[in-house]
């Protein structure tokens, strides 16, 4: 059954003009719908020239409030019809966006990725949260000033560090995090792939090595997660090294592998 309140082409909620296809059939469809097509998706009849509005619809549901389709994950917002797709792409609860500077201590952040450009997340991470930008697929980290870092850091542990492979404007942006759990005793690092252009989804692996000057103590390879995987990442630290490994050790991180 077609709802009312929703195009029967789209099944997006009317929010701007509704067009209908002639007097007599007054089958209605959304200003978008519209203009891709030639007849009516409901009586086959081609539309009426001039287009016809149906404004009785349209002040009806101007009356009403509408709540957001993510309403079973947890979200009450309610809006009037033309803010639906407004709301949608800031949701907190469209399961395609993710919180991951809560995830990493900071609570008061409402910013959420999966919703904004590359140049918007690079300067977010800039001045909000003092994360410079690197461009290179090998670098190397002292590991106790890091371990020093994140335990004297407010944020539950965590430390964030923000890389892409290269300048290239459609080259993927990535967070290395840094968690120390003092009451076992153990580090973690994992990557996290945060951008990636539209249209491409590519799987990346990143390698870890724990060096002590010229001798190789550890090395690891990691799959780089999803942010949709971040959250379930974050709380599992899927590897723990030692804290007495990192004593006046080198970390050289994060070769990017397909």
């Amino acid at each position: 059954m077609v709802d009312p309140h929703e195009c029967p082409v789209c099944y997006q909620v009317f929010e701007g003009a509704i067009y209908q296809c002639s007097p007599e059939g007054g089958h209605v469809v959304c200003s978008s719908c519209f203009g891709k097509l030639k007849e009516c998706p409901v009586c086959r009849e081609e539309f009426s020239i001039p287009k016809i509005r149906c404004r009785a619809l349209e002040h009806q549901l101007d009356s009403q409030e509408f709540e957001c389709q993510f309403k079973n994950e947890g979200c009450d917002y309610k809006c009037k019809r033309a803010l639906v797709s407004s709301h949608i792409n800031s949701c907190g609860f469209n399961p395609k966006f993710t919180n991951l500077c809560n995830l990493l201590g900071w609570n008061e952040c409402k910013f959420l990725l999966g919703a904004c450009s590359k140049t918007q997340i690079i300067q977010h991470f800039k001045e909000k949260h003092n994360l410079d930008m690197d461009f290179d697929a090998v670098f190397s980290l002292d590991l106790q000033s890091i371990v020093n870092s994140i335990k004297d850091d407010k944020r539950n542990g965590c430390l964030a560090l923000l890389f892409a492979s290269s300048s290239e404007d459609m080259s993927p942006v990535f967070l290395l995090v840094g968690k120390v759990n003092d009451s076992i005793g153990f580090v973690t690092f994992l990557c996290i792939k945060i951008w990636e252009s539209e249209g491409i989804s590519q799987a990346y692996k990143v390698d870890f090595s724990i060096r002590r000057k010229h001798s190789l103590l550890l090395n690891w390879t990691l799959n780089v997660y999803t942010l949709q995987e971040a959250k379930h990442t974050l709380e599992m630290c899927p590897v723990n090294i030692p804290k007495g490994i990192l004593e006046n050790g080198l970390f050289g991180s994060n070769k990017m592998e397909v």
